[in-house]
């Protein structure tokens, strides 16, 4: 995060916090504080782009350990019904967390 002198990153989490909690304005809550307005977008542009990355990183990491466990194995036609090939436009989809779509398409 850019930092002018005296403001640590536990500072600026706090500054951050505390004009979420204030009702404040921006340019008010900076200007109580002796805080540079750019430097206050600055730091919450910074957090808001590592949060969403650490959004971005959780949702792949959950979606890569995805296991699928098959049904029980049963026989594919039983002795009295015929058996029917699917359609070649037959597409499944399934939905992963973080947006992801999985999608089977029958030959």
């Amino acid at each position: 995060m850019a930092r002018p002198p005296g403001f640590n990153s536990q500072q600026i989490s706090h500054h951050l916090e505390r004009h979420a909690q204030s009702g404040l304005n921006i340019a008010q809550y900076c200007k109580e504080h002796h805080i540079k307005p750019g430097c206050f977008y600055n730091w919450r542009s910074t957090r808001n782009k590592k949060t969403q990355q650490l959004r971005s990183n959780t949702a792949e990491q959950q979606a890569a350990w995805l296991e699928l466990i098959p049904p029980a194995l049963q026989p594919a036609v039983q002795p009295s019904i015929q058996a029917r090939s699917a359609p070649t436009n037959t597409v499944v989809g399934l939905s992963l967390p973080g947006g992801m779509v999985l999608q089977i398409k029958a030959v």
